[in-house]
């Protein structure tokens, strides 16, 4: 598997700006052979403490977006995305395969309390894993690594 991980300068709440840079990115890593490119967290807005000027539907415009570019490049894409569903706010991760179909979302379990984030954004409540292909291997994000045993308590074999 060929991932590529993008790390780059993100304009504050300006995902306009950074989903053109995402689609030079993302073109880039597919000629390079990439199977999945993954962006960071609140990749179109930057860590944001705005929800409630930059959340969208898990459905919304970031999420339109990312799904054509995966689809118009052919490889699998992961961002993150600020989400509002039922009067609250997530911290959400998606990955789309190529075909621009959801593989898998992922709300953050544990938004981070120094920054106050945990008081602005819900916290979620499963992960879990997809393949990019039958026989290939089962992955599973987490927006804070600092939680090494968030998979094992959710009872995922890695």
């Amino acid at each position: 598997m060929n991932l590529t991980l993008v790390q780059t300068d993100i304009a504050w709440e300006e995902p306009n700006t950074n989903l053109k840079s995402f689609s030079r990115r993302t073109q880039a890593a597919a000629e390079r052979g990439a199977d999945l490119v993954v962006f960071p967290e609140m990749s179109a807005t930057g860590y944001s403490l705005r929800p409630e000027k930059v959340a969208e539907p898990a459905d919304g415009p970031i999420f339109r977006n990312f799904r054509a570019l995966a689809q118009k490049y052919g490889t699998a894409v992961c961002f993150g995305v600020a989400t509002t569903r039922a009067g609250r706010f997530y911290n959400s991760l998606f990955v789309v395969d190529a075909s621009g179909d959801l593989l898998y979302s992922y709300d953050k379990i544990h938004p981070f309390s120094f920054t106050g984030e945990d008081r602005l954004y819900a916290a979620g409540e499963t992960t879990g894993t997809f393949q990019l292909t039958p026989d290939g291997p089962r992955i599973s994000a987490l927006l804070r690594p600092a939680f090494p045993g968030t998979l094992h308590r959710h009872g995922r074999q890695l």
